[in-house]
């Protein structure tokens, strides 16, 4: 890079995924505090716990790894940063691989 040139910032910004909720996708309370993601086809549900159900509320817009972890640290904190960031991450996983978030390109 040369010194007399600002960065380019928009291209680092670009380069972290966001991740929303699939629009076909519905959550469906159960009678245990836990909830149930459907797709539009019915073909793909899931079922999610606490976190889980906190962690899709957030995804109610993009929303990136650390803006969600900063909301679910928010709520549980006593838990561990590093511990949160592992769960979540394992869930958009989970999720992303399912079609019932959408994760933007990297």
């Amino acid at each position: 890079m040369r010194p007399d040139r600002p960065p380019n910032l928009a291209q680092y910004a670009a380069a972290v995924p966001t991740f929303t909720q699939h629009p076909d996708v519905v959550m469906v309370p159960t009678d245990d505090d836990a909830f149930i993601l459907v797709d539009g086809a019915g073909t793909k549900m899931i079922t999610l716990n606490e976190l889980g159900g906190l962690i899709w509320n957030h995804l109610d817009r993009q929303r990136s790894l650390d803006d969600v972890v900063d909301a679910c640290a928010a709520e549980y904190p006593s838990v561990p940063r590093d511990t949160l960031t592992a769960d979540v991450t394992a869930f958009l996983d989970e999720v992303s691989g399912l079609g019932l978030v959408d994760r933007s390109a990297d």
